[in-house]
């Protein structure tokens, strides 16, 4: 929901030359209300992905606990061998995955519920959402229709 309000699913050049999501202009109301949901969605997400890294981190130091460096290695070949320890890892990338899908229920004011759903119905289904997020999908579109 957090890039339904943030970005309208186009792209466009930004300064630099880079291409990067065009920002969704909303009227002095809109934008307020997409502030109070971000304040209180942002900690939670952040919140979420500090503890999907901390759980690499714990895997790469107990990795480097039991995977010397060997003498003809560079740092760059031993970080290599380390990430592709990391991505071969069935049973951490599932415990990361799950603390990344990880549900998170936050209350919002009527206002601002009236401003997701208005940009949701114009772009939920479309932009920023992954093949595996059908189910977050139809959660939402359940909440918003109630």
């Amino acid at each position: 929901m957090k890039y339904v309000l943030t970005s309208t699913g186009e792209k466009e050049i930004n300064p630099n030359g880079q291409e990067v999501d065009t920002q969704r202009r909303l009227n002095g109301e809109e934008s307020a209300q997409r502030r109070f949901f971000l304040k209180v969605v942002n900690p939670l997400i952040e919140e979420n992905k500090k503890e999907a890294i901390k759980l690499i981190d714990d895997f790469k130091e107990e990795w480097k606990k039991e995977n010397a460096k060997k003498e003809e290695e560079t740092d760059k070949e031993y970080e290599s061998r380390m990430n592709i320890a990391i991505s071969n890892n069935k049973e951490l990338n599932e415990k990361v995955s799950e603390v990344l899908k990880t549900k998170i229920e936050v209350e919002v004011t009527d206002k601002t519920v009236e401003v997701v759903k208005k940009y949701y119905k114009e772009f939920g289904d479309k932009n920023g959402w992954l093949s595996g997020d059908d189910g977050a999908i139809e959660e939402i579109e359940a909440e918003l229709n109630r």
